[in-house]
């Protein structure tokens, strides 16, 4: 960001510490009534020659946290009165130039005292904000009492406590770097995180940078920032529209605006495969609020999944991509709402394959537990323990089952081998080689994971085993073999992991007999990285505009 174009304002005069009128106490430590009277005593004893500040009462120091969520439930529903405190602390956005780490000018873009929720706009703070390089943002914060309101520039003072700066690259929608006339825009959401929005004064474009303001640690690593479109807001009515919370549709017009969603989305934000990280995040925000309406029709509920997976893919590669995952898991013990509609069924295990990156291992391992009855009925998998008469829900969708199972890295390879058996045995029925069965295998043999540890992939000689059988049936006669194998005896340079030299030149001639494309033939024999489109491949889905897997 350029200079400033305005004035700075006078320090403010220092001011003292104000006295609080009384302590509440909350949490189980203070059963302690020892704690409580030295905490009593060192706070009081910072305003010597006044009387101790008293305690308020208190009903149950163990139950104070949950009877706060309780009540703030209430409120999010209008029952109940909103207790106020605002942020603790104040934070400033630098205006030095040039190439200086530090600046000793700020510019208030979140007051302290502010409530979360309400969004702060620095329309008066015109800023020039370059696009297509690198910049550096410094970024300050401070607890002390201080007037100051956003807007207002300070001078930056030993009270002023900087952060890591900022290191980011933001990008506009055209080619070549360009100057852009911005405002910032600061938001205080009640999950602890500040958004700060850079907006375009005179272009359909807005920038997001956020930051989590209770992490522990904060990331240093340099990011990049996309442009969101200006018409979110609209985006966002579209998904109330079908998710919201409004009264039930008009009889025979059950599921139409939810039918309609995919086509309204691509006429507001473009078409759909052109949505970069930001858009889709923001879209799984808008959909994931209306999750429990997915139930009002068999349309809602598909496409809730599509767009939840679609949004989501491939689980990370964003910020807080983690907790959006941890999130949406929660949906899988609620199970399928309309059980009878196989096409629900489909985008119900898609939506888990294209998140699947970003689930954590006792997650994938409860999702492999669920999936583990229903694929031993098909496929069948030896040694499953699944006990026979047992009762198992009903599932549909078993060819996305497999891809989905074939997709959960953290397996351990005992679960991946036993899946691997079972489709290997699939495999040798003359009559059904056309489904996911070889890419599945690719999958579950990979010497390189997409996204998970090494010291999960599966040993050498079962991935062999899976070889030579690809190899037997031929890499021309069975749908996704040939990658399946150059997946299966890839070079990664680590014996550990390796197949028998012997072994990979023989897949390199049988990919070249198949006329698979040179570069598979390169990761049979080379330490290679997968191309973009190999990535998409192996990973069974597109991926979003400009992310790579590795």
């Amino acid at each position: 960001m350029s200079k400033l174009q305005g004035q700075a304002s006078s320090l403010p005069l220092p001011r003292p510490l104000p006295r609080p009128d009384a302590l509440l106490l909350n949490g189980g430590v203070f059963q302690s009534d020892r704690l409580v009277r030295r905490l009593v005593e060192v706070v009081s004893s910072w305003w010597p020659g006044a009387p101790a500040i008293r305690l308020l009462p208190h009903g149950s120091l163990s139950l104070a946290v949950a009877r706060g969520a309780a009540h703030y439930g209430r409120v999010r529903h209008g029952h109940a009165e909103r207790i106020r405190g605002g942020a603790a602390q104040a934070f400033y956005v630098g205006l030095g130039g040039g190439k200086e780490a530090t600046a000793n000018r700020a510019v208030c873009v979140l007051p302290r005292g502010h409530e979360p929720g309400d969004p702060v706009d620095l329309r008066e703070r015109p800023f020039q904000l370059t696009l297509g390089r690198p910049v550096q943002l410094p970024w300050f914060s401070t607890t002390a009492d201080r007037p100051d309101r956003p807007g207002d520039v300070v001078e930056v003072d030993e009270v002023f406590h900087a952060l890591p700066p900022i290191h980011t690259l933001f990008r506009g929608t055209g080619r070549q770097p360009t100057a852009v006339s911005v405002h910032l825009r600061a938001v205080l959401t009640e999950l602890g995180t500040l958004e700060l929005w850079c907006v375009a004064n005179d272009r359909d474009e807005r920038w997001r940078l956020e930051f989590d303001l209770r992490g522990a640690a904060v990331r240093t690593a340099p990011s990049v920032a996309e442009s969101l479109p200006a018409r979110l807001g609209e985006v966002r009515t579209l998904v109330q529209r079908a998710f919201g919370p409004q009264a039930a549709p008009t009889p025979g017009a059950e599921g139409r605006e939810a039918k309609q969603l995919w086509g309204a989305l691509e006429r507001l934000a473009g078409p759909r495969d052109s949505w970069r990280l930001p858009l889709l995040r923001e879209l799984w925000g808008a959909l994931f609020a209306g999750a429990k309406r997915r139930r009002r029709s068999p349309a809602h509920e598909r496409v809730f999944y599509q767009v939840a997976g679609y949004c989501l893919r491939p689980g990370f590669g964003y910020p807080l991509d983690d907790w959006r995952c941890a999130q949406t898991f929660g949906l899988l013990r609620e199970g399928v709402a309309h059980p009878g509609e196989t096409a629900i069924w489909n985008e119900f295990w898609v939506m888990w394959r294209r998140l699947a990156g970003g689930l954590e291992a006792p997650a994938q391992q409860e999702l492999w537990n669920f999936l583990k009855p229903h694929l031993a009925r098909r496929l069948p998998l030896p040694s499953a323990d699944v006990p026979a008469g047992a009762k198992i829900p009903r599932a549909e969708g078993w060819h996305e089952m497999v891809r989905t199972a074939a997709s959960l890295e953290h397996l351990e390879p005992t679960d991946k081998i036993l899946l691997g058996e079972g489709l290997a045995g699939r495999l040798r029925r003359p009559d059904d080689r056309a489904g996911p069965w070889a890419w599945a295998l690719g999958r579950l043999g990979a010497r390189v994971p997409l996204y998970g540890s090494s010291h999960k992939t599966v040993p050498p000689e079962a991935a062999a085993v899976w070889v030579a059988q690809l190899l037997e049936l031929g890499l021309g006669n069975v749908e996704h073999a040939a990658f399946a194998a150059a997946q299966l005896a890839r070079c990664t340079g680590d014996r550990a992991r390796d197949l028998d030299p012997d072994l990979r030149a023989e897949v390199a001639a049988a990919l070249r007999q198949a006329a698979a494309p040179e570069h598979w033939l390169r990761l049979v024999t080379e330490v290679v990285a997968l191309e973009t489109a190999e990535e998409a491949r192996a990973l069974g889905d597109s991926l979003p505009v400009g992310l790579r897997l590795r």
